[in-house]
């Protein structure tokens, strides 16, 4: 009976295998060369092939492939022509009987629905032989393939910049509110008054960085003078007049600029100063309605006044007196300047130093001039959207910085503030795709090809493909 002992034929087979999937099947290609088989005379050869999922969680036999030595197979044919027994466990893709001088291989094929296990899985062949009717020699297993297929398909989504326009004039200003002492009635400005030296040097100290700093030039003066409303209306409107022209002067004289750089004007009483106070002050809700409704609500100046000073038995309006009114004797004072263009080394001094004096342009300059992934990359990006919070350019470009680096949670948080801007609209396609939110991305990358962009173009194709090898 040596003959009959178990064997191992599976090492004298060369099968050659190969895996396709298309949309949401995956094909099954398979060559088993018998030219280097002997196969004992009484031996029958089954070779079941088996997907295996990476965990062997889940197995899935495929139809076995069936290979009959001389003498079996005469048995075999015997029983299935006289008693029309059930030979096989299962029905075989094919049943071969052997011959020694057999060249062509046997070819294999399987069409089955694609499972996500199947991509990291494997292919093993069971060999099991028999030697008699019923009884079995061996189960060998014997690996083949793994993983089947790999990895889904890797898009490459191509991210969209935009280059914002070149500033041809930077136009920039400072904005100080000053709140000067006067005496009563008075419109001499006296530099040594109470606080007024502190409140100078707010513009003062503006002035002389612009005037000294070869990059700036100073080109207007913007100035506007309110009062408090107390008193008469006609008085207050020549007293925010008057102190408009004192500061004017003040400035002038101190600073050797000519008059000819300044616009006046003046406001008399500065009622909207005073809602605002009102609103932002510790007073009651309901003293806060009731004093708003006064100002709002009532026509004539000398009425209004007399209802405040009358409401809550006065003792409201003696509190904003003391506590309200003087913020409203005020300057307002816009000083208005250029800043010279800056070629890149300068910008990215300027970036760390003094952001306000750039262009968003030349933060995209910077942010470009550093390879992707790099942290001043990112970081110049960043500024530009501090600097220009209401620019979609700004935030879609440091969105398409952070997706280079693989940060998709922070560029969708940059994304979803300008998401009805159609700059956005590639970018946030790539955010959502790469977060699995596969149908917003395909909308997102249709509306922004349908706007032209190239990007979004490239980008749906990309998603097409994942979504058809998913």
């Amino acid at each position: 009976m040596s003959g009959l002992l178990a064997q191992n034929y599976t090492d004298q087979l060369r099968i050659e295998n190969q895996f396709e999937k298309k949309q949401r099947e995956v094909k099954l290609d398979m060559e088993i060369n018998l030219d280097q088989l002997d196969i004992h005379s009484r031996h029958l050869l089954m070779l079941t092939p088996i997907l295996e999922s990476e965990d062997q969680s889940v197995q899935k036999e495929l139809p076995p492939v069936v290979i009959l030595g001389r003498n079996r197979a005469q048995v075999i044919s015997r029983m299935h022509t006289l008693e029309k027994n059930e030979i096989y466990r299962e029905t075989p893709y094919t049943v071969v009987k052997h011959r020694k001088d057999q060249t062509l291989p046997i070819t294999y094929h399987q069409t089955l629905p694609f499972e996500s296990w199947m991509r990291k899985g494997r292919l093993v062949i069971r060999e099991e032989v028999a030697g008699c009717i019923h009884c079995e020699l061996s189960d060998n297993w014997k690996e083949y393939r793994s993983p089947l297929l790999g990895d889904a398909y890797k898009p490459e989504y191509k991210t969209s910049y935009i280059t914002p326009p070149v500033e041809e004039i930077k136009n920039r200003d400072e904005v100080q509110e000053l709140r000067l002492n006067f005496k009563v009635n008075s419109v001499v400005l006296l530099p040594d008054f109470e606080t007024n030296r502190m409140e100078l040097e707010k513009v003062d100290s503006i002035i002389r960085t612009i005037l000294r700093d070869e990059d700036l030039t100073l080109t207007h003066m913007r100035i506007t003078g309110y009062a408090s409303p107390e008193g008469s209306a006609q008085g207050n409107m020549r007293l925010s007049e008057g102190r408009a022209r004192a500061l004017a002067d003040y400035i002038s004289t101190t600073h050797k600029i000519d008059k000819n750089r300044f616009t006046l004007d003046w406001k008399g009483e500065d009622w909207e100063g005073l809602v605002a106070a009102v609103k932002s002050s510790e007073m009651s809700e309901k003293e806060k309605e009731d004093v708003i409704d006064i100002i709002w609500n009532t026509e004539s100046e000398v009425s209004r006044k007399t209802k405040l000073q009358s409401y809550n038995g006065g003792r409201t309006y003696r509190w904003m007196l003391t506590e309200l009114y003087p913020s409203l004797r005020r300057n307002s004072c816009v000083i208005d300047f250029t800043v010279r263009q800056f070629d890149l080394e300068k910008a990215r001094k300027m970036i760390r130093t003094n952001p306000k004096f750039m262009s968003l342009n030349e933060m995209y300059i910077v942010a470009s001039s550093y390879p992707v992934g790099l942290p001043e990359n990112q970081e110049a990006f960043d500024v530009a959207v501090r600097m220009y919070p209401e620019s979609p350019v700004a935030a879609n470009n440091s969105a398409a910085a952070w997706i280079e680096r693989g940060e998709y949670s922070a560029a969708l948080e940059t994304l979803e503030r300008i998401k009805e801007h159609p700059e956005a609209w590639t970018n946030l396609g790539i955010t959502l795709a790469e977060t699995g939110r596969y149908e917003e991305a395909m909308d997102y990358f249709k509306k922004s090809a349908e706007k032209g962009s190239s990007e979004a173009r490239q980008n749906l194709l990309e998603l097409e493909k994942l979504l058809e090898d998913m």
